[in-house]
């Protein structure tokens, strides 16, 4: 077993809750990286000190997880949570932050939809008024992938159905979809893309093959 110590705790903001899990060596340290300064802030990481065991536990049982320092980092990577690619290094420690998504597609004639959620929302009932949306693990359930899948995912796919705010954030960041079209309940964000292709066929000087 590994001697590294790490440091965890659950904030929750809402309905939202986010895994911190910190090597213990770094709290208290600030960090610069040009104009950039990060300080590790004991009182926002204070939480109970585990062992990578746990750690890998509680990897599996959260959507978002904030990861700082380079076992914390290293652990969840070997683990198979997280890229190496999303590491951002800052005076020699590692941080990373992972969101897992749910996607299935559904299928109607020849018509197929991309639907990506935000894991931590299955389930929830969110209400806007009169407006009542019951976000249905049953219509949602599907397989759990990252971040890098689901960019692959949104660019093969010509309906797209977002729901949660880490979800459409990664779409629009991507070059998908337009925030002025996202629609917001209870906090949740929601957005729908549908994907237009023009065709046009010239037919100049006798060129083309007669039919129109």
């Amino acid at each position: 077993m590994s001697s590294n110590k790490f440091v965890v705790n659950i904030k929750s903001s809402g309905n939202i809750q986010v895994l911190n899990v910190c090597d213990k060596e770094v709290l208290g340290e600030v960090l610069k990286d040009g104009p950039l300064e990060v300080y590790i802030d004991p009182r926002y990481f204070n939480g109970r000190e585990t062992d990578s065991e746990e750690v890998i536990n509680l990897l599996k049982k959260h959507s978002i997880i904030n990861l700082v320092g380079n076992a914390s980092v290293s652990l969840a990577i070997r683990s198979g949570f997280g890229n190496r690619l999303a590491v951002r290094k800052i005076q020699g420690v590692d941080f990373l932050i992972i969101y897992k998504f749910v996607d299935n597609i559904k299928s109607s004639g020849n018509i197929q939809v991309l639907n990506v959620c935000d894991k931590e929302v299955l389930g929830e009932v969110l209400k806007d008024g009169p407006l009542e949306v019951y976000i249905d693990p049953r219509y949602f359930n599907g397989r759990e992938t990252d971040s890098e899948e689901v960019i692959n995912l949104l660019k093969k796919h010509s309906i797209i159905n977002l729901v949660g705010n880490a979800s459409v954030s990664l779409a629009i960041r991507s070059g998908f979809g337009n925030r002025l079209a996202v629609r917001k309940i209870q906090g949740v964000d929601f957005l729908i893309i549908y994907k237009f292709v023009d065709k046009y066929q010239k037919y100049e000087n006798g060129q083309g093959d007669g039919h129109c």
